[in-house]
């Protein structure tokens, strides 16, 4: 009798749990939407400082800001309260079904149906139990918040893009890189439109155009991150959609309009993705890209730290450094998106006559708004406004 007494605790509780579950998973869900927005929030305030000053937009981001952690802190409270109530009412039924266990044991203690000793000898026994189960349902909220938490890792781990697995042709780039007829599109706005487009093995070829009319769009196309929604691009005569897009970018080196870099040290922002490399090989890549100027005149030269997203470097310092990361991949295709952002031309057609001298002999692919600029590579192409690309002479550049 007193066993089935006490056994009366656990469907109470599994009730208890399928109340609590539902509200749960909602306020965890609730809270770390708003942990997500005040985490974002603060690195967008670090990321932008500069513009925040000049536009003298500090009230602005100090309410966005608060209001963040406001948030934070009332769904944290939230969420705290709900866990601390559903264990005030686990223990409260269980302190109750202990006090209904004591009372009909002293009434079959009172009517010689049992013991005094046996009645302790089982409520000590069903205390321990008790114990047990209630550890493992005070447990049950910190399940129900990391089993949420994971479920938001499962859909990165669990990412499949059929293309980056499936694709095993290894191509080795040897010869030229071809657009046959490409077209894409940003759901409803078209971006490129039957694009015919030739790089020529060992060549210097310029992509010049405005913005938003597709350049660095072809360049996501080139690097696989896109694909063309028709129309073939072709490696050496390979089919684009049956290759492996790893394998591709492992004989690419990319310096792009945007550069990003790890807090971390110059030689690991420069090693990153390579297993070996040489000493040599580092010294020669930030000569190349003057890079060793600066370099050598800080502390630690190469074993200096950058900072988060190279916080402590210029805007020419970085893309020397990005320069010199490409470089030391010794790639066969070398990508410049706008290589004059932070160096003037003069340095960049220095760049680009030391690229025509290195013994690996790579083909150069310049994206550039500068006219000028483009006329330091073998073939012009330009974007136009319409999604489609065409070749134009030397003289009308």
């Amino acid at each position: 009798m007193l066993f089935l007494t006490m056994s009366i605790i656990v469907p109470f509780l599994l009730v208890l749990k399928r109340i609590v579950k539902g509200k749960q998973v909602a306020r965890v869900n609730t809270y770390h939407d708003s942990f997500e927005r005040f985490a974002k929030g603060t690195m967008h305030v670090l990321q932008r400082m500069d513009l925040i000053k000049t536009q003298s937009a500090e009230t602005v981001e100090y309410k966005m800001q608060v209001s963040h952690v406001e948030a934070v802190k009332k769904d944290g409270y939230g969420t705290a309260f709900l866990n601390n109530a559903y264990r005030l009412m686990q223990s409260t039924i269980t302190a109750q079904i202990g006090v209904l266990m004591l009372v009909l044991g002293g009434m079959a203690v009172g009517k010689g149906a049992m013991t005094i000793g046996a009645l302790l000898a089982f409520y000590i026994a069903a205390a321990r139990m008790s114990t047990s189960l209630n550890a493992l349902f005070n447990a049950y909220p910190a399940f129900i918040e990391g089993g949420e938490s994971l479920l938001t890792l499962y859909p990165i781990l669990d990412f499949e893009n059929s293309r980056e697995r499936n694709d095993t042709e290894k191509v080795e780039f040897a010869g030229d890189l071809a657009f046959q007829s490409v077209a894409f599109s940003y759901e409803e706005k078209q971006v490129l439109s039957q694009v015919d487009f030739l790089i020529k093995q060992h060549s210097v070829t310029a992509l010049i155009g405005a913005n938003g009319v597709g350049k660095s769009t072809m360049v996501n196309l080139i690097l696989g991150f896109y694909q063309p929604n028709s129309g073939r691009i072709l490696l050496d005569n390979a089919d684009y959609a049956n290759l492996d897009y790893r394998h591709l970018r492992e004989q690419f080196g990319v310096v792009l309009q945007d550069q990003f870099f790890f807090s971390g040290t110059i030689r690991e922002n420069l090693t990153y993705g390579l297993l070996e490399t040489s000493e040599d090989d580092i010294n020669d890549a930030c000569d190349f890209s003057n890079a060793s100027e600066f370099i050598k005149k800080l502390p630690k030269g190469v074993e200096s730290k950058l900072g988060d997203n190279g916080v402590l470097l210029s805007g020419g310092q970085k893309q020397k450094i990005a320069i010199a990361r490409a470089v030391l991949r010794k790639p066969k295709l070398l990508i410049l998106d706008e290589p004059s952002n932070h160096l003037d031309n003069a340095t960049v057609s220095v760049l680009i006559e030391r690229i025509r001298s290195l013994d690996y002999k790579p083909t150069v692919l310049i994206i550039t708004q500068d006219h000028q600029l483009a006329k330091d590579a073998d073939v012009i192409f330009e974007t136009t406004g319409s999604g489609q690309v065409q070749k134009i002479e030397r003289t009308d550049v």
